[in-house]
């Protein structure tokens, strides 16, 4: 309910310029190429702005209901991670409501109060949408191991697919093929061979994508910044975990993107947890926290203290305890747990208020959007450095983003007017203003002279 008027805001809050990306991601799938493999983002380059980002389930999901109603508008793309949202809701609250043998509207709010959820379930990207899938393909593949239906593994392969693949961070979910492997075996359960063919399987699309396609992707489209996640692989970062500042970093991150209401319960629930440790799954989530942790350390070092979307398959896990404290709380004293869902969601909606002030930037690029000619189609822009794609999105535009020093290099403009560059948008004095290319041009050859 509190995040309903963001389905209908521009753009704009953290990371715009991933929201940004993935709106044109799914635009251009929508009208311009429709091709899953060849993603596009409006920043142009060399091969008309094809891009080696993730696997693009969640944008060409959304360049269906651009295409349905010929529009490109901002509402259905966080339409479709609101709905994430919302079966994610549904379908980890009534798994943790399972395992800890509990009715099921305690699952629901457990998971409801997490920080990080309530702030992405509106974002145009597939944060959500790739952790939805992830939990459901772990959830289905649960319901295989205790039911052995061929329909729960099918079910869980590919949502694992489209999960993992989504956002590479998932992959550690992949993590419970391992987990009902060594249940079957310590149990003498047999069908080691259906869990180890069906998890190679759910591999097999995120090694494809992620290493010779993306591979492929970047020499195709002459990308020189763009590096795959491994790329910073390196044993040094093993040192990283001997840096107290690591971990005190990402104590506070952790709190923050929680938020104080789920943290609690957590910490609570992970001393009621020593006693029955090794049951209904602990163990599992535990690893799953464990190697998000570590693989986002060895991978992006400490960028995640910027980036909080690395860290978001670490709260399930959180959830999973915060419930168990819940239920011991609202079996002992009824009125404190009526008394912290009213805290929990007073302290959401006033934490998440300041999130509802659309950025001033927004204004200033939109009024120049309205004074370009009508073809969007054709004009080209070279904009300055605003959050990389977000200024782009704004202008409604396809073209070059620029570095404050690169759109004021004449070499730099001349060559991006040989590609069909005929506006710069470039910030003076704190505001944007908009030039014709051949004046912008003579303006800083003549500053320079």
């Amino acid at each position: 309910m509190f995040q309903l008027p963001h389905l209908f805001l521009p753009l704009g809050g953290g990371h715009r310029w991933r929201q940004a990306d993935s709106w044109a991601m799914a635009k251009n799938f929508a009208f311009e190429d429709g091709r899953f493999l060849y993603p596009r983002v409006d920043v142009r380059r060399d091969t008309e702005g094809v891009d080696a980002a993730e696997t693009p389930f969640y944008a060409y999901t959304v360049s269906l209901f651009f295409r349905l109603f010929k529009c490109d508008c901002e509402f259905w793309g966080k339409l479709v991670s609101f709905a994430s949202g919302l079966a994610l809701i549904f379908i980890l609250g009534r798994w943790l409501s399972n395992l800890h043998q509990t009715e099921n509207f305690r699952g629901y709010f457990v998971v409801s109060i997490v920080q990080i959820f309530f702030s992405y379930s509106v974002s145009f990207m597939p944060e959500m949408f790739s952790l939805f899938f992830s939990v459901a393909g772990s959830y289905l593949l649960w319901r295989d191991y205790q039911e052995k239906k061929f329909l729960f593994l099918v079910g869980a392969v590919l949502s694992l697919i489209i999960g993992i693949t989504s956002r590479p961070m998932q992959v550690f979910w992949g993590f419970i093929f391992f987990y009902v492997l060594y249940l079957s075996w310590k149990e003498r359960k047999g069908h080691y061979l259906r869990y180890f063919l069906a998890g190679s399987l759910t591999l097999l699309p995120f090694l494809l994508w992620y290493f010779p396609w993306a591979d492929y992707l970047r020499q195709y489209a002459n990308l020189r910044y763009f590096s795959r996640f491994v790329d910073h692989f390196s044993l040094r970062n093993f040192a990283l975990f001997l840096d107290p500042s690591l971990y005190i970093s990402f104590f506070q991150h952790l709190v923050g993107a929680s938020g104080l209401p789920l943290f609690l319960l957590s910490a609570v629930g992970v001393l009621f947890s020593w006693k029955t440790r090794g049951q209904n799954l602990a163990s599992f989530f535990i690893a799953v926290f464990s190697l998000t942790f570590f693989g986002i350390v060895l991978i992006t070092q400490k960028h995640f203290i910027a980036h909080n979307y690395y860290l978001i398959s670490l709260y399930p896990a959180l959830a999973y305890f915060a419930l168990l404290a819940y239920k011991h709380l609202e079996e002992r004293k009824p009125s404190w747990a009526k008394i912290y869902i009213i805290f929990s969601f007073l302290f959401l909606f006033f934490n998440n208020a300041h999130t509802y002030r659309i950025h001033p930037d927004y204004y200033a690029l939109k009024s120049i959007r309205d004074k370009l000619q009508a073809d969007y189609q054709i004009t080209r822009v070279a904009c300055e450095h605003t959050e990389y794609a977000w200024g782009l999105y704004v202008l409604r535009q396809r073209g070059f983003v620029l570095y404050s020093d690169e759109i004021r290099n004449p070499e730099i403009v001349k060559e991006v007017i040989a590609r069909g560059v005929t506006l710069f948008v470039v910030r003076e004095e704190d505001r944007f203003q908009s030039y014709v290319a051949q004046d912008w041009l003579k303006k800083i050859i003549e500053k320079k002279s």
